[in-house]
């Protein structure tokens, strides 16, 4: 309960809010992912390729300062993330020894 109340705490910060760049990286993992064999493939494929669109078409409309400040606020967020991963990690551990030690 604990363990599962500090991993909500953790992944519900903006600094767990993906950026734009994420954003289409995972779009396009996603897009590499689906095979379109299957018409509800094809329509998710699709789907995905709009959304993906779109947010290339939002990233070119940036200047080159909203680049560079969307590219500092992403190695950012990524120390914050690693730092809080490896503290939910460390606390989890903890917790579980502690537990089991006064089983």
């Amino acid at each position: 309960m604990i363990v599962r109340r500090l991993h909500v705490r953790i992944y519900r910060n903006p600094e767990f809010a993906l950026t734009l760049t994420e954003q289409m990286e995972r779009l396009e993992q996603l897009l590499s992912n689906i095979p379109g064999r299957s018409e509800e493939e094809r329509r998710s494929r699709r789907a995905v390729q709009v959304e993906y669109n779109r947010l290339k078409q939002e990233r070119e409309r940036m200047s080159e300062a909203e680049r560079e400040q969307e590219r500092q606020e992403r190695r950012a967020r990524e120390r914050i993330r690693t730092d809080r991963l490896a503290e939910f990690h460390r606390f989890r551990e903890e917790t579980y020894h502690l537990l089991s030690e006064s089983s």
